[in-house]
């Protein structure tokens, strides 16, 4: 199950212009370096390209691994929390995999870890939900 939505209060979805926050190849967002095996980067989202700097609750994000060393699997989740057991993108080596992905935030950010060799990340924003 990936969720589900109800009538009522809740938080509600922002869409928004497509945004890059992240890519490692370059710096953008984040320290320009690879991902190395095992290792997490960790994004600040609120009040970047439109996403609430106050109350967004998760962000919608298009994630792609690239310039991958090994097969690997990427997990995003929110910050400072402990990492779930699964997968949002699995990446041969080699290979470019994109994948959108809904992410809780917590303290604004959100990490991604990358579990074997290394590998650029990028994330684009789309949206966001908000209280």
């Amino acid at each position: 199950m990936q969720g589900y939505y109800v009538d009522g209060p809740g938080s509600r979805y922002e869409p928004l212009v497509p945004a890059r926050l992240m890519d490692t190849r370059n710096g953008t967002g984040v320290v320009k370096a690879k991902v190395g095996p095992g290792r997490t980067v960790t994004l600040p989202v609120a009040g970047r390209s439109g996403v609430s700097g106050i109350d967004v609750t998760a962000v919608v994000l298009n994630v792609t691994a690239t310039n991958t060393t090994a097969p690997t699997y990427v997990t995003a989740y929110p910050y400072g929390t402990a990492r779930p057991g699964a997968s949002h993108l699995n990446v041969p080596a080699g290979a470019t995999v994109p994948n959108l992905v809904t992410v809780p935030v917590k303290d604004g950010k959100v990490t991604f870890y990358n579990h074997a060799g290394t590998t650029d990340l990028i994330a684009d924003v789309q949206g966001y939900f908000a209280k």
